[in-house]
Parts: C-alpha cells; structure tokens; sequence
C-alpha cells in the first residue's frame, strides 16, 4: 500500500516529532500502543518520558505509520523500536496486503536506524468475525520477519494471558486496564532481555528500562509464564 496522510492528525504527528530528541525508545502504533500510556497504571515505571516516546496515534492504518515513518527524523540515541499495527486494517484488507505493508515499514526504520532493535508485536486477538483472519496475518508477518530480517528484527510472540477475552472491553478490540498493564510489562520484558545474533560493537545498553526496581511478575495466577522473547533467525544457506 502507498503511505497515507492523515491531516486530522497533524498536530499528533507534530507533537511526537517535537518530542523525539534525547529518546532511546519509541513505541510506533494505533490505539493500542497509545492506551499503554494513557491506561496502565505501571507504564510510566517501565517507560519514564525521559527517555522512552510513545509515538500511537488512534485509528492509525498500517499505511498511515508507513507516511509517519517516512517523514520522522529519529535520532541516532533511538537503540529500540517498537511497532505494533494492523488491526484497523482487518475489516479492508487481506492478510497479505497488511503484511507487506508491515514489511515496507521495517525496511524503512532499518534503513533508517540501521542499528537500533526493531521489536515487532502480532496483532492482538480479536474475538468476533476477524479472529482467523488476525491469525492469518500474524502467520504471514512472522514469516516474512523470518525471511527477511535476519538480524536486529524481533518478532514476540504474545503471552497466552492475552488471550483471555476478559482482558479486553466490550468493543473486543481495547484492553481494559489490567490488559494494558500486561502488555507495558510485556513490551518490557521483550524490549530488555531480547539479543541479536550478531551485536554490533559498542551498541549502547539501555539502562533507562534495565534498572527497573522490580522484575517481571510470572508467578501469580493469572500471570502465567511467559514465552522467552523471540531471537533473529539465522538464515539458512
């Protein structure tokens, strides 16, 4: 799909380009990854504003963040990206067409950041009429993850805790509070303990999101064990 522009979000695109210098981390999406920040009671603890930009605009298409990448001068201290994107692309477009469209868009921030981690999230369950086709997808951007960016792309698979359809509100789209707050620790736990294959030397840590006082939570009940955070795949001759 070309990039589109959404001129009823030039002011959005402005204020996260105004805030972009300094940051080390930047979490590009729609509405889910913006209610992290607007929602979860724990986001500001794994993600203080000092150095983390969270960078989701609501309604947000997979072509219109491919438009936000294009024109987003992100500066060379950016070492993690985030993106999570597609599902307001499921009712208009086929499994095939989100995903490439995906594909663009990390070409585009690897051409971009060519050293920074770039940690691609699936879109998350949505349990009417779409379910199968966000598995379709999901299948698809995984593969081409796989095939094409060997190194410093990470596709995480969710947690099975996100899942449970109690964790989102009656639109079946949006997480509620407690949803919101596992996905920040998720995005957290990916972002700092996932490797490349191959690092580049003197790669800067990121010691803003490490030295959270307290770890990830796995042992309560309705925080059942986490999948480890996805690794590059080497690829194959």
């Amino acid at each position: 799909m070309e990039p589109r522009k959404r001129p009823g979000k030039t002011k959005e695109i402005q204020v996260i380009a105004d805030n972009l210098t300094g940051k080390s981390t930047i979490l590009i999406g729609d509405s889910i990854t913006k209610n992290m920040e607007r929602f979860a009671p724990s986001y500001t603890r794994y993600f203080p504003a000092s150095t983390v930009l969270n960078a989701g605009i609501a309604g947000d298409t997979v072509e219109a963040i491919l438009y936000r990448v294009e024109v987003m001068n992100i500066p060379s201290s950016v070492s993690h990206i985030s993106l999570l994107c597609g599902t307001n692309n499921l009712f208009s477009h086929s499994p095939a067409t989100i995903s490439s469209t995906i594909t663009e868009i990390l070409f585009l921030l690897r051409l971009k950041c060519p050293t920074a981690h770039i940690h691609l999230f699936p879109i998350l369950p949505r349990f009417d009429q779409l379910k199968t086709h966000v598995t379709a997808t999901n299948s698809l951007i995984s593969f081409q993850v796989q095939e094409l960016f060997p190194e410093f792309v990470f596709f995480h698979e969710l947690p099975s805790t996100l899942h449970n359809r109690n964790l989102y509100r009656a639109d079946k789209l949006h997480l509620t509070t407690k949803g919101n707050d596992i996905l920040v620790r998720w995005f957290h736990h990916c972002i700092t303990t996932s490797n490349p294959t191959n690092p580049e030397p003197n790669t800067l840590p990121l010691p803003s999101l490490q030295d959270v006082p307290s770890p990830l939570v796995i042992t309560d009940t309705d925080w059942p064990p986490l999948p480890a955070p996805s690794q590059p795949s080497k690829p194959t001759i």
